[in-house]
């Protein structure tokens, strides 16, 4: 049952990223109701957040799913005892509490999974450092559409500066729309074949 449903969110997950890829390309190539460059910034940018709310949605989920299929590294951390095959909700309060857990990159959820699921059932190994690092480049622009705090605008500059070569400012989605969506598309690549890698645990 657990094994189904663990499919079930990465086929969901997928089918998402699918779909923000195909409406992406969409607004590239409109031009007669998207046919102003501030119009497709101003949309691409929109697609960052909810692209990033997505991913964060469904990998929590997986996380949970995983954990609650097997405990033995959790209970032999906190030195409890506990059933190896657990229910979803009460993993989900055991691992995560009543609070939102914000994993700050892909690597720190990667951290995470490693100190409590055991190697067979931790999917996140499996994301390799490729696609962390795009995964990663892309929460730093969403992070600063967020709140366009100064701290989060530096790290986009030396995203810009260190990555893409480009010292002069521009708002993220400039970048993304430019040369026919190939930085957005080359995101969303990454986070669909880090669900192809996730399912091999399967």
């Amino acid at each position: 049952m657990k094994k189904r449903y663990l499919e079930d969110l990465f086929s969901t997950l997928e089918e998402n990223l699918d779909w923000y890829l195909d409406f992406f390309q969409k607004v590239i190539e409109a031009q007669r109701v998207l046919g102003q460059r501030e119009e497709k910034k101003e949309i691409s940018e929109m697609i960052i957040l909810r692209l990033c709310a997505t991913w964060e949605y469904y990998t929590e989920k997986i996380l949970i799913c995983c954990f609650s299929m097997n405990t033995k590294k959790y209970a032999d951390f906190y030195g409890i005892r506990l059933r190896k095959s657990i229910n979803i909700g009460i993993a989900e309060r055991l691992l995560l509490g009543t609070n939102y857990k914000d994993f700050k990159s892909v690597g720190d959820l990667r951290g995470f999974a490693k100190k409590y699921l055991e190697d067979k059932y931790n999917p996140f190994t499996n994301i390799v450092r490729s696609h962390r690092v795009e995964i990663d480049y892309l929460f730093i622009l969403r992070n600063y559409l967020t709140h366009y705090s100064s701290f989060a605008k530096k790290q986009v500059a030396k995203y810009y500066n260190d990555v893409l070569k480009v010292r002069r400012w521009h708002e993220p989605g400039y970048f993304l729309i430019g040369h026919d969506g190939k930085l957005m598309i080359k995101f969303i690549h990454a986070m669909k074949s880090s669900v192809i890698g996730m399912r091999s645990i399967l």
